[in-house]
């Protein structure tokens, strides 16, 4: 702090010698390329050993930009994320068990449950004027959001030891003319994934994550004909690397929808 102030010193001195030469007391007439050298003096002394400059370049100015409007999103799904967690536990305490990862072995629909298409989800959530499709699944130990090519840090949840990832994909798409705004996060519905592979069933609850593309805690707008694609995951034992049917089972207002995706 003393060097700096020694720096601003040195630097009010020079200037006043630069100003107050010539005749008597009178600022002297500077050409413009005599006053840019001043300038350019004083933010050198004012900014010592920094590559800082006054002003963005446009291209500089849209990747700031887009940085902030990503750490904004990040944020928001936090908020979401922490929202839909404690409704989730809330529920698990009423119904007593932790599901998060579960041999569900043995366990089917009821008997009376009807099995609907995926495209009837949208109903269901009260998404009106959006279409959600089924886009396949996979099972990862690793899965990175990709929200950009900047090079920025990028979610990612990895899973638990002795487990794989099950990743489901869901396309959502506004089919209206309007930019809408698709909403599942204010639903508090709840997400459960299953899994058959060789007659035995495995999943669970679906995870909370900081995903852009996690469809259980959605809220984005999207421009009339949009397309994006967002995730369920769960997690599955380290046993299953393939599956030969998935479904969802969604849970609203004490309402349980069965949904087969493949």
């Amino acid at each position: 702090m003393k060097k700096r102030k020694q720096i601003l010193i040195l630097g009010s001195l020079c200037l006043c010698v630069l100003f107050g030469s010539g005749c008597g007391n009178q600022i002297p007439e500077m050409d413009a390329a005599q006053e840019n050298k001043v300038t350019q003096f004083a933010t050198d002394i004012l900014l010592p050993k920094t590559r800082s400059r006054l002003v963005d370049t446009e291209k500089e100015g849209i990747l700031r930009a887009e940085k902030a409007r990503k750490d904004a999103e990040i944020q928001l799904k936090i908020k979401n994320m922490k929202q839909a967690e404690a409704a989730a536990k809330a529920e698990e305490k009423e119904e007593g068990s932790d599901a998060s990862v579960e041999n569900l072995a043995g366990e089917s629909p009821a008997p009376t449950a009807v099995m609907h298409s995926v495209g009837e989800v949208a109903s269901f959530l009260g998404m009106d004027g959006f279409e959600i499709t089924y886009d396949g699944f996979e099972i990862t130990d690793e899965y990175v959001d990709n929200i950009g090519d900047s090079g920025d840090w990028m979610p990612t949840v990895t899973a638990s030891k002795g487990y794989h990832l099950l990743v489901v994909k869901l396309g959502v798409i506004n089919r209206t003319e309007e930019a809408k705004v698709a909403d599942v996060i204010n639903t508090r519905a709840s997400f459960r994934i299953s899994a058959e592979t060789d007659g035995a069933k495995n999943g669970g609850s679906s995870l909370m994550t900081m995903l852009l593309s996690d469809f259980t805690i959605l809220k984005e707008e999207l421009t009339p004909g949009e397309a994006r694609e967002y995730v369920v995951i769960t997690q599955v034992p380290s046993s299953v690397s393939y599956a030969d049917s998935i479904s969802l089972v969604i849970k609203r207002d004490d309402e349980s929808f069965h949904v087969g995706l493949q």
